[in-house]
């Protein structure tokens, strides 16, 4: 079989005449593209709303020298829209990493399946096992820098942001509505 390892496999290789062979590089390659373009899109959404939040609470911090009852309306007012965002911001965060999680398992299953030396992604089934894992780069062994309590330090600190700001909404809900 004639393979150019930077390239893959030439064109006059049986390998490369194989549909299903392509079509799982092609699957591949979506999956991976979409993996990225899903993981900028949950981090620019979850900038944007923290952004949102910010823009709110400078408006609450603003506002709370107002005169009665605008004072009240308004501070309960921006903290219910604030409250309310938190919860979107909860769902479209949760769905983003959902798809984030779905395209890259979708990639990696068709790396192991169909792409034979590659293991780009799927070296991280170690990570995900706790079990050591190395990177052999110019001859060395290096080990990766990045651990599988990382990944879910990462989802469950950006839910844990946006808990914060719907306790401290409620709370500031609470102070005005009750005596």
């Amino acid at each position: 079989m004639a393979v150019d390892h930077k390239l893959g496999p030439t064109p006059q290789s049986p390998e490369a005449s194989n549909p299903e062979l392509e079509n799982a590089r092609v699957g591949y390659q979506a999956a991976v593209s979409l993996m990225a373009f899903e993981g900028n899109l949950v981090w620019a959404r979850y900038g944007l709303m923290a952004l949102v939040h910010t823009i709110i609470l400078t408006a609450i911090g603003l506002t709370s020298g107002a005169q009665q009852p605008t004072r009240t309306i308004t501070l309960v007012g921006l903290s219910l829209v604030g409250l309310t965002l938190c919860v979107v911001w909860w769902l479209v965060n949760d769905i983003g990493f959902r798809y984030f999680f779905y395209w890259l398992f979708t990639a990696r299953e068709l790396e192991e399946r169909y792409l034979g030396p590659v293991r780009t992604l799927s070296r991280g089934i170690p990570l995900e096992r706790n079990e050591a894992t190395t990177i052999i780069l110019g001859g060395q062994e290096y080990p990766p820098n990045v651990k599988m309590e990382d990944r879910f330090r990462m989802v469950n600190s950006s839910k844990a942001v946006i808990i914060i700001f719907g306790v401290l909404y409620l709370a500031l809900v609470a102070a005005l509505l009750l005596p």
